[in-house]
């Protein structure tokens, strides 16, 4: 299993990677792409959701998620003359100029890095350090193991639609929409590449031409 991680932390690193090299190439509109993360994280919670006995930990996760964007809100974002700016990394830089401060120096963006993939680093590989091949797993763990995953990606679909005001503008329908869309075509075909893009290409199709 530390083996089946490592190559899993090393298809996303340069998965990743090789999409952000490709993606700075390509010049084209891509307008509602983004809604790709949100796309992932329904199939995710859907399908942990069809594997459950009950769905108490998803429903948990779920409800957590609702609160979540209204801290990070209140917390990150301020009400300006010119209205909300929303949590962006530009949006940070801005903020730390206007305060006095300046810009992260290359190395201060290196190290930065660095700390970031070591933290993901050590979460991934710390349980096969703790937990030894011949040691039985504790019982708690799995537990966590297995209802955790499902409140996880309750929490993440919830938390990708912070933006989405129902009051105004379009009301969040192309997200519903979206959303139906994504879950319908998983219930049916269960396969997470299909139902990822086609909910994917649905909301982009809505945001360019409905909406």
């Amino acid at each position: 299993m530390f083996f089946v991680t490592l190559l899993n932390q090393l298809y996303w690193v340069s998965g990743a990677t090789v999409g952000g090299l490709v993606g700075s190439l390509l010049r084209f509109d891509t307008t509602g792409i983004s809604f790709v993360m949100t796309a992932m994280f329904v199939v995710i919670f859907l399908e942990q959701w069809l594997k459950e006995d009950n769905h108490i930990s998803s429903l948990v996760g779920v409800a957590c998620g609702g609160g979540m964007p209204n801290l990070l809100w209140r917390g990150l974002v301020h009400a300006s003359d010119h209205g909300c700016d929303r949590v962006t990394a530009r949006g940070v830089e801005e903020k730390i100029r206007s305060n006095g401060g300046s810009e992260m120096t290359v190395w201060q963006q290196v190290i930065t890095i660095g700390l970031c993939v070591a933290g993901t680093m050590l979460t991934r590989f710390l349980p096969f350090l703790i937990f030894k091949e011949d040691r039985k797993t504790p019982g708690f763990v799995q537990y966590i193991g297995k209802y955790l995953p499902s409140a996880v990606f309750g929490m993440l679909v919830v938390y990708c639609l912070k933006n989405v005001d129902v009051l105004e503008e379009n009301h969040g329908l192309p997200e519903l929409i979206a959303i139906l869309v994504t879950g319908a075509l998983h219930v049916w075909k269960r396969q997470m590449l299909l139902s990822i893009a086609g909910g994917t290409v649905c909301y982009m199709l809505l945001v360019r031409f409905v909406f």
